[in-house]
């Protein structure tokens, strides 16, 4: 039940509050002529009740206008006990709605002084207030107000409390399952990414340290041309002007050293740097023969880095964290 009702700055009214929790208050009626302010009392209510506001009403050379009003109920109100509850707003058996509108547009609702939209506002107050009208006949005509007309006329109120309560707890439940269900489907998504990624990782078949062996060879490769140049053109120098000619300068002090023990040390030194020269000769045609020249091959070393480059990216930043990874996800 409405207790009392106070108005500032909004219209034509400056200040009003009207008090109706007096014992010898039953039927209340208001009458003026026109432009007296009886509409803007019913306006009062009705923003209360989450109607649409505008800073037009406010009330000329005021920042905004305040609309207050005071109820009282008792637990056979069970939708505004049920929704004061769900949203924490309980203050005994009072609830004091507030609206307050600004020159700026803005609207802010209070429910026993806690900030609430003005939806929630006006699902309260339509178990607060009821305004009849000329046209309150349309009423009828919403749906929603169907089953409480239907209820009421039973006497189902018992009943229905009763249905709504078991409701409630069967539609938590199947939140929580359709969660389950939720966290069910996400652990098999995950699971097929995870075998996914692994089964990337392992066809690749990687080796710790692959990817700078392989920077290696590619550099060597490319540069093939011009190192089979420089090694033909040396071994070319060592075996025709230098190896040759050691050669016969070793068998000559050779024998010099049979007829004269003063240059037996001097031929055995020769001789050492006439066997190194011949084994570096020999090395330096093995590494000539080695070098790669085969361009297919080159493309097969880009395409392989590439690839060990992708996982990197996507599994870690080296070889041995994309390894890690799949062993983390296996």
């Amino acid at each position: 039940m409405l207790q009392e009702l106070r108005v500032e700055n909004l219209a034509l009214i400056e200040k009003l509050q009207l008090s109706f929790s007096g014992d010898d208050h039953g039927l209340i009626v208001f009458t003026g002529e026109t432009g007296a302010g009886k509409s803007i009392i019913l306006q009062a209510i009705h923003l209360l009740n989450g109607g649409r506001g505008s800073s037009s009403w406010i009330r000329s050379d005021c920042s905004q206008a305040i609309i207050e009003a005071f109820f009282e109920h008792d637990e056979s109100n069970s939708d505004v006990h049920r929704i004061i509850k769900e949203h924490g707003l309980e203050n005994e058996n009072a609830c004091i709605i507030r609206r307050i509108l600004t020159q700026k547009g803005r609207s802010r609702v209070y429910v026993n002084d806690r900030l609430v939209t003005v939806k929630l506002a006006e699902e309260l107050s339509e178990h607060l207030v009821a305004i009849a009208s000329q046209h309150d006949h349309q009423l009828l005509l919403a749906s929603k107000r169907h089953l409480n007309v239907l209820d009421n006329y039973g006497d189902l109120q018992g009943e229905r409390e009763n249905y709504t309560a078991k409701f409630r707890v069967w539609k938590k439940k199947k939140e929580e399952l359709n969660d389950l269900y939720e966290k069910e489907r996400d652990k098999e998504q995950r699971r097929e990414f995870l075998q996914y990624q692994l089964a990337e990782i392992k066809a690749a078949a990687i080796s710790p340290g692959e990817d700078e062996e392989i920077r290696r060879e590619r550099d060597r490769l490319k540069s093939s041309g011009e190192l089979s140049s420089l090694a033909a053109k040396s071994y070319d120098l060592l075996r025709g002007s230098i190896t040759g000619p050691l050669a016969d300068v070793r068998k000559n002090i050779e024998r010099a050293a049979e007829l004269d023990k003063d240059v037996l040390e001097l031929s055995k030194h020769i001789t050492t740097l006439s066997f190194e020269t011949e084994d570096i000769e020999s090395k330096l045609r093995e590494y000539r023969d080695s070098i790669p020249m085969d361009s297919s091959h080159l493309e097969n070393l880009n395409a392989r880095l590439a690839n060990l480059m992708t996982l990197q990216r996507r599994y870690g930043s080296t070889l041995e964290e994309v390894l890690q990874y799949g062993v983390e996800a296996e």
